[in-house]
């Protein structure tokens, strides 16, 4: 009877280690459609349903960060209509404000734009390569003036953008980045790491960059007078 009640003891063992193997390796549902990746990281290909973002992966702009902060872009990016949908997801960043601009770029900066070799890109060396911000993704990104930016360690962002407001603001089919700016202001960062003013050093220091592509799709009826088309953007904590 011992040696009964020991191999059923292992059996159940075994079922249940089975079990916990089994919740552990669950199917992912993130919907995202890239990976925060290092600068020097693979490209990744373009899906045929895949959102108006770049095949070419977010950049961590400074790689110097202790912890793997993530900017996910979500499937729900999109253009529709007149619309263009966005809609990110980032988290371990540094729980303080998060500036958000479009730059008329193609492509995002790399450590070849660090001009002065100090091991980061600054906002001065970033407008540089992909020229000054131009339309700022706050809780109003079309209206005139800064409204509020996202706060915190962990945010998500979803906005709504006319292509007629696009189309003002970038050249004709030319494809555009999204960067996203702040540090926290106790970060050591070396002398030369620069700003328009001493005090946005930190909070204009960039960290993450990602692709999206032109703003493609119907015309709007140019008898419309400009305005706020589509839905404010909504941040919140995650």
């Amino acid at each position: 009877m011992k040696k009964l009640f020991s191999i059923s003891k292992i059996l159940r063992a075994l079922a249940l280690s089975s079990l916990v193997f089994a919740v552990a390796c669950g199917s992912d549902d993130d919907d995202s459609t890239n990976v925060v990746v290092n600068s020097e990281g693979p490209q990744r290909e373009e899906e045929e349903d895949a959102p108006p973002v770049s095949s070419r992966p977010t950049i961590i702009i400074n790689n110097k960060f202790e912890t793997n902060i993530r900017m996910n872009v979500k499937k729900s990016t999109r253009i529709e209509k007149n619309t263009y949908f966005m809609h990110w997801e980032c988290d371990n960043f540094d729980p303080v404000e998060h500036k958000q601009y479009i730059h008329a770029a193609s492509s995002c900066p790399t450590l070849e734009n660090d001009l002065n070799g100090d091991g980061y890109i600054d906002s001065l060396e970033l407008e540089q390569a992909v020229g000054p911000g131009i339309v700022a993704l706050d809780s109003h990104p079309e209206s005139e003036g800064e409204d509020s930016f996202p706060v915190g360690s962990s945010y998500v962002y979803n906005a709504s953008l006319s292509l007629s407001f696009l189309r003002q603001m970038i050249p004709d089919r030319q494809d555009f980045i999204v960067v996203l700016y702040g540090v926290d202001p106790s970060l050591e960062l070396p002398e030369t790491v620069s700003a328009h003013s001493e005090d946005e050093v930190h909070s204009s220091l960039p960290i993450a960059c990602q692709s999206f592509k032109a703003p493609h799709g119907e015309e709007q009826d140019r008898s419309h007078d400009r305005r706020i088309n589509g839905e404010t953007g909504v941040m919140s904590d995650m």
